[in-house]
Formats: C-alpha cells, structure tokens, sequence
C-alpha cells in the first residue's frame, strides 16, 4: 500500500454522524485497550531494568500519536459532511465542545459538496480506517 494513498484516503472524502461516532468508540477502547496490555506487558517482562520507563513511554507515545492521527482524520471527514474544512480547527479548536456538538448532531448536506459524494450510510471500518 503507498503510504501517500493511505494518507490521501484518510483525510479526503466525508463520512456520517453514525461513522463518526463508532470511529470515535473504537478508536477510544483500542487505544485504552492497547495502553493498558502493551503497557502492562512491557513493564512486566521489563521490571527490573533501566529500560523499562523508556519502553513505557515510547509505545505510549506511538499509541497517542497513531490515535491522534485517527482523531484528526474522523473528525475532519465528519467536517467535510456537514460542509467545512480545515477551518473548522483554525476557527473553534478542536476541544471546543459546541463545535463537538455539531459535528455528532448536525445533519450532513444532503447533496455532494466540494468535500465529496454523499457518504454511504452503512459503516465500513475499512473505510474509515484508510485501508480501502
């Protein structure tokens, strides 16, 4: 897979208020999940080494930044359903709750708009995921 397809695909395109929030569900208990055991696992086998803060910290770090990445990705193409852009994060931030609000309860347009076609309203994580 070409990495700067795999990029394209996850920052292009729009997706629904349903996608948008079973992307955000998962990607919160799959990172849960994986700080938890990948934590866990490397502390345990590590215990009584110098290393074991670091390895702690290095896998924390790749957890938050590929879930950052993810974060970015649904909710810019949840931005692009509802008619925004980029702007939308230089405008509000992305902690702003009302912004948050919207993009969960704002319906999207109902026609294509610059940011896509209209998004299919069956979930496909493949999709949401870059993967396909």
């Amino acid at each position: 897979m070409n990495s700067s397809n795999f990029f394209a695909r996850l920052f292009k395109g729009r997706i629904n208020r349903e996608t948008y929030l079973t992307g955000l569900i998962i990607l919160s208990c799959v990172a849960l999940y994986l700080n938890m055991v990948g934590i866990g696992a490397i502390y345990k086998s590590l215990l009584h080494t110098s290393m074991s803060q670091m390895a702690i910290d290095v896998i924390s770090i790749a957890i938050y930044v590929i879930t950052a990445i993810y974060f970015f990705s649904f909710t810019l193409r949840r931005a692009h359903d509802i008619g925004v852009g980029w702007d939308v994060f230089l405008r509000y931030g992305i902690r702003d709750w009302i912004t948050r609000s919207q993009l969960v309860f704002k319906k999207g347009d109902p026609e294509d708009n610059q940011f896509g076609t209209i998004p299919s309203p069956n979930i496909n994580l493949l999709t949401l995921l870059g993967i396909k």
